[in-house]
């Protein structure tokens, strides 16, 4: 443990709601095993109290909003804490305000980028405000580059493209898994898998309507959505007119290892994903997962062996099928494999952001 040292991250995004409310939320937790005390200041979900009818709704997403801090008491909680180094993963309000926190008391900053604004800009920022969030965000990102003492992202092409925007010291890392889903019993696989799981936000860049034509083409099969987000109405529709396929709507973190264990292989068919958290979860739960090259764990080589990729003149469908049709052992071997590369990466992560945390 890093005697007497204090993190700060200061977040826009909700615990748990996404993928990098979810990140930071296990980031923490595993960072309070090493270090004096971490702690996360980030919004709330406010769903019942008046302030949501005052926050804007993300570009692109209608089912997530811009929550706006009260300002010195974020400011006065933040510095009470006496951290040693504060993070920043959102440019959003939460995060400026972790930016003046951290130059009017001369506190080390790291940001982290998670935000792959290259490729979003085609499917949600096309029109005039769209144009304008995206240069807000971009103009937010270079501030904080200039003023980090590192740029963290979760995968190679992210790491390129915050050094394409202007980051000079961009350092690749990875993404911290639940403590439970480690340390829990794998679930055994079927010897005859069936059923599929898609868990994300219900958004354009997942390739949604592909999961929904996955159970459509394979009827024997049992598929199941997790997950909320602007297509929420549109799967639900789906799921209604289709026998084999299960809406679930939005899974508290807390059930999600219990629906991953409860089914075969997990797919992400994302046509944008700097990471895939789900993904790196269901390999901690010796998961088959399936996913397009467009995910950024699919850059990452430690998963060469238990990672299957949907090739490009695949269909999701077709993908299930040669994954399914494997000797058992072999998924077995696989499962195996996945649940120990990523316990490996959990670890290195974790040292990872330790050493660049700490004063160099």
């Amino acid at each position: 443990m890093t005697q007497g040292f204090r993190v700060a991250v200061v977040s826009d995004s909700t615990p748990e709601r996404n993928g990098v409310g979810s990140y930071y939320a296990d980031l923490v937790s595993q960072l309070n095993t090493r270090v004096e005390r971490a702690e996360l200041f980030c919004p709330e979900d406010r769903s019942d109290s008046w302030q949501r009818y005052l926050a804007p709704p993300l570009p692109g997403d209608k089912t997530q909003r811009i929550w706006f801090p009260r300002p010195f008491k974020l400011w006065s909680e933040v510095t009470g804490l006496q951290p040693d180094v504060i993070v920043v993963p959102t440019p959003g309000p939460f995060g400026l305000i972790g930016l003046a926190v951290a130059k009017r008391r001369g506190i080390p900053l790291v940001m982290a980028f998670h935000t792959h604004y290259e490729a979003l800009t085609d499917i949600y920022w096309s029109d005039l405000f769209g144009r304008i969030a995206r240069r807000y965000l971009m103009w937010c990102h270079r501030l904080f580059f200039r003023n980090s003492r590192a740029v963290l992202a979760v995968s190679p092409e992210m790491t390129d493209q915050a050094r394409r925007m202007g980051a000079q010291n961009a350092e690749l890392i990875g993404t911290s898994v639940p403590s439970e889903f480690l340390a829990r019993p794998l679930a055994p696989l079927s010897p005859e898998p069936g059923r599929v799981l898609f868990a994300g936000r219900l958004a354009e860049e997942k390739n949604i309507d592909q999961v929904i034509a996955l159970a459509r083409a394979r009827p024997q099969l049992g598929v199941t959505i997790a997950g909320d987000g602007p297509m929420k109405a549109f799967v639900a529709e789906a799921a209604a007119s289709t026998p084999n396929l299960d809406y679930m709507g939005w899974v508290p973190r807390e059930r999600l290892m219990d629906v991953i264990d409860a089914h075969d292989a997990l797919v992400l068919p994302s046509q944008v994903e700097s990471f895939g958290t789900v993904a790196l979860e269901a390999l901690a739960r010796g998961r088959l997962v399936i996913l397009s090259g467009s995910c950024g764990i699919a850059a990452w080589p430690q998963f060469d062996e238990c990672l299957f990729r949907i090739g490009d003149d695949e269909s999701p469908a077709q993908a299930v099928d040669r994954v399914f049709a494997l000797p058992f052992d072999v998924r077995i071997n696989v499962s195996r494999l996945a649940h120990q590369a990523a316990r490996d990466l959990n670890e290195w992560n974790l040292s990872k952001w330790i050493d660049r945390l700490q004063p160099q």
